[in-house]
């Protein structure tokens, strides 16, 4: 997810959590479940806390598969090098059994 639709995607889910919430209050105020009734700044760092969470993933993720990529690409180098000293090497046998 790109930050902005994260932003958006976490305020909305805070939104409708806290209006979850309001409906659970007994007639005379006390609360049913004390638990639920969290500060907004709780519930915000939380979010917060999921969304850096889910951004270092994504971060280390992504360092894998550039590492992969890295990784193959440097086999695929080497094994040209290798293919391409064989064919001299080859080449120089030709040229030594030809004179």
């Amino acid at each position: 997810m790109k930050p902005l639709t994260l932003n958006i995607f976490l305020l909305i889910t805070l939104i409708l959590l806290l209006d979850k919430h309001q409906n659970e209050k007994h007639s005379f105020g006390v609360l049913a479940d004390p638990e639920p009734y969290r500060s907004a700044a709780v519930i915000a760092a939380e979010a917060r806390a999921r969304a850096r969470a889910i951004e270092a993933e994504n971060r280390a993720r992504r360092a894998r598969l550039e590492a992969e990529a890295r990784a193959r690409r440097l086999e695929a180098e080497a094994r040209a090098r290798r293919i391409e000293a064989e064919a001299r090497a080859n080449a120089a046998r030709q040229f030594i059994l030809y004179f």
